[in-house]
């Protein structure tokens, strides 16, 4: 039992900890050669499409549409398409309005009956005729110069798409946001670092740009985003993070609202992993980054579990003051953590934070045994705290 509890214990420390570390050393160090050139010289400008899926966004999407018309890049090489999923609120006929104000630029592409995210996106793919197609949601707002940076970041031949910068715009509307926004930044410094060290593993849907032919059709219970970018990795090219291309995004204020997304995020990552069969695939370099960053995060709660039971067996077992700390310092987090569930508004320092990571961990969990399960998780509803 002392075997599986420091192992277990090294694991977390290593997911958490280590990793990050030492891709920050590796980036630090250049101790991997740039595969990319964010300064690449380019005397062609690329055309672009700008792919906004939506499903009952009233609320938001005319300020998306009037942000993605005022960003900065030549309107004759400029299309945005808004992607509508079924439906059923006015988020069409405020599109409608705008198209026909702007018929060259903008148009609006309707799935009569709702597929999921994916499934749109599979759908519009098929008309996309760009150069680069970037995908980003209704209630993210991109920076003024995002286009350009994109088209220089996807200048150099061996790049085939690149992630931008998110930030959460709300991280003192509560505690959810704000643990939410914390774990967001932490996840930036990984991919950032990454990123200079090669390929990031993973891409996520506010803001992201593809060379449009390297676009793959995708199962529709799968993460289209993640899915997407790794596919470019695959394919041999490179998936750059390029920190310029600035986003912003509410995060979900609520931590039931949160613990559903990320329940939602962990069975689609997992049935994307098993579609994509990433080991085996990638160059080892990205196989241990994928397996640190993203394979042992996603079951880190195996971990917890095992150096907790691991823990009480040797208490048990044994009389060892050491382990005995260890135990109870482990119940008196996680009783902090039920408190905090039972007891929303309790604010004690470090506690909403711990309470989020155990959340997210427990999602994992859920969302995981789905997957292996069969459950395959097409369409949901965002967040209404994030719009």
């Amino acid at each position: 039992m002392i075997y599986w509890f420091w192992l277990s214990t090294f694991l977390l420390v290593y997911v958490y900890l280590l990793y990050p570390l030492i891709i920050w050393g590796m980036a630090r160090a250049k101790f991997t050669k740039h595969t990319h050139d964010l300064a690449a010289n380019n005397h062609s400008i690329p055309t672009i499409t700008v792919v906004v899926p939506a499903y009952n966004e009233e609320d938001v999407i005319g300020a998306k549409l009037e942000n993605c018309l005022s960003l900065d890049y030549p309107a004759e090489l400029l299309d945005i398409v808004v992607v509508s999923d079924g439906s059923t609120d006015d988020t069409d006929s405020i599109v409608n309005t705008f198209e026909s104000e702007r018929p060259e630029q903008l148009r609006l592409h309707r799935m009569t009956n709702r597929g999921g995210k994916t499934a749109g996106i599979n759908s519009v793919m098929r008309t996309v005729e760009s150069d680069i197609t970037v995908f980003t949601d209704t209630n993210v707002v991109l920076d003024v110069d995002s286009l350009n940076h994109i088209a220089a970041s996807l200048a150099a031949p061996s790049v085939g798409g690149v992630a931008g910068q998110l930030t959460y715009v709300n991280p003192e509307a509560s505690e959810t946001a704000q643990s939410g926004g914390l774990y967001w930044r932490y996840e930036e410094f990984i991919k950032r670092n990454e990123g200079l060290c090669g390929s990031i593993m993973g891409a996520d849907g506010s803001i992201f740009a593809i060379k449009s032919h390297f676009f793959r059709q995708l199962p529709n219970h799968v993460m289209d985003d993640f899915c997407t970018s790794m596919g470019i990795v695959l394919q041999g090219y490179t998936f750059a993070f390029d920190a310029r291309i600035k986003a912003y995004e509410k995060s979900a204020e609520k931590s039931s609202e949160e613990f559903k997304r990320k329940v939602r995020i962990a069975n689609r990552s997992f049935n994307s992993y098993r579609a994509l069969s990433l080991v085996g695939n990638l160059s080892l370099f990205d196989t241990w980054k994928f397996i640190s960053h993203k394979w042992l995060r996603w079951i880190s709660f195996i971990f917890l579990l095992v150096a907790l039971i691991s823990n009480a067996a040797i208490v048990l077992g044994t009389t060892n003051l050491g382990y005995e700390v260890l135990l109870a310092c482990q119940v008196v987090a996680y009783s902090l953590a039920l408190t905090k569930h039972a007891l929303p508004s309790l604010k004690l320092p470090l506690v909403g934070s711990w309470y989020y990571f155990v959340m997210a961990n427990a999602a994992n969990a859920i969302g995981i045994c789905q997957s292996l399960l069969g459950r395959k998780t097409t369409i949901w509803a965002s967040p209404s705290s994030s719009r």
